[in-house]
């Protein structure tokens, strides 16, 4: 649907309410409706890990859809209007892929049954420095890394965390509780979002194996 096709059919249905021709009733059947993107995730019954597979969709989803959002963004005005909903989907994006790679670390296969035994070590909370802390080491081994490389990967995190350390910033003004403060200082945050892009990506093509790839010859 083309943008002024959509303004359209929103005027046209809020007009509508307005006139008490479209019911309550109505809206709960359009939920049933599909125009050809309904969501059908039926389909990860038939996995052998559907929760793992989940989360890999959840991964690829974040990431996927900030590189979407940030070609949308045409100068600084409209990054100040989008750095919360792109920087939100890449340091979800980093978290949950660090705690896949944990977890993927403390599995292994039961031979004669091919099932898969996890051992949950994964650290709770969104703060990236402590999961990156428990994740590099994995990192490391596996990718076979040059002191150069795992040093490259290290600043990628240290700098995407220097913009803050939890998503939470993205999702909310301040933090909770008694003394709230605000997540981000006005005058020193900051970063060009095309760089974010790049350096977030080029992440991913280290982490991509550990998180999405068949571990099974890494985990014996």
């Amino acid at each position: 649907m083309m943008e002024k096709e959509f303004y359209d059919e929103i005027t046209e249905k809020t007009n509508l309410i307005n006139q008490n021709k479209i019911k309550p009733s109505d809206i709960a059947n359009t939920f049933k409706e599909d125009f050809g993107t309904k969501i059908d995730i039926s389909w990860f019954n038939n996995m052998y890990d559907p929760i793992g597979l989940k989360n890999v969709g959840i991964i690829r989803s974040m990431l996927e859809s900030a590189n979407e959002l940030v070609n949308l963004v045409i100068d600084g005005t409209m990054a100040d209007r989008m750095y919360p909903a792109i920087l939100f989907c890449y340091t979800h994006y980093l978290e949950l892929a660090l705690k896949v790679i944990i977890e993927r670390h403390n599995r292994y296969y039961v031979a004669d049954s091919a099932k898969i035994i996890t051992i949950p070590k994964s650290p709770t909370g969104h703060e990236i420095t402590n999961i990156w802390n428990s994740a590099k080491g994995t990192i490391r081994k596996h990718m076979k890394l040059s002191d150069n490389e795992y040093l490259c990967i290290e600043k990628i995190v240290e700098n995407l965390t220097n913009l803050s350390d939890t998503s939470m910033a993205y999702r909310y003004a301040t933090t909770k509780g008694s003394s709230p403060r605000e997540y981000l200082d006005n005058n020193s945050f900051g970063a060009d979002l095309n760089i974010v892009r790049i350096w977030v990506n080029v992440l991913d093509e280290y982490l991509f194996s550990l998180y999405d790839e068949d571990w099974s010859h890494l985990l014996d």
